[in-house]
């Protein structure tokens, strides 16, 4: 059985968690400061802003803000991976890789449209 976890997050990144529809792939960035889920119908990325706190006897997961990233790169992006945490490769269900520089996050989750650094 596997233990609670406690969540929260502001009205911005809640409604934004709930509107991703289809996720493909979920993965933290090395510092463990950003989180990016693949929504693959959407054609983005969600990126959102991290802390988590396993001081109390349950652990607490804190969505603090995010980013949504699209791009004309992006068909059904499918697999997400950090560089570092402000860069992020996407692999798309064509075949296409790409390398994308991430905004930082914010309250609301505000939605950026972003040219590939690489292809």
């Amino acid at each position: 059985m596997f233990p609670a976890l406690a969540f929260t997050a502001p009205p911005g990144v809640a409604h934004a968690v709930g509107s991703l529809g289809r996720t493909e792939d979920v993965r933290f960035s090395p510092g463990r400061r950003r989180l990016a889920i693949a929504s693959f119908f959407l054609n983005r990325i969600a990126v959102f802003d991290v802390q988590i706190s396993s001081a109390r006897e349950v652990p607490h997961v804190a969505l603090t803000g995010g980013v949504l990233v699209s791009s004309p790169a992006l068909r059904s992006p499918h697999g997400v991976d950090f560089l570092d945490e402000s860069t992020l490769v996407v692999t798309s269900c064509d075949g296409d890789v790409s390398l994308l520089a991430l905004p930082p996050g914010d309250r609301e989750v505000s939605a950026h449209v972003v040219a590939p650094l690489a292809r």
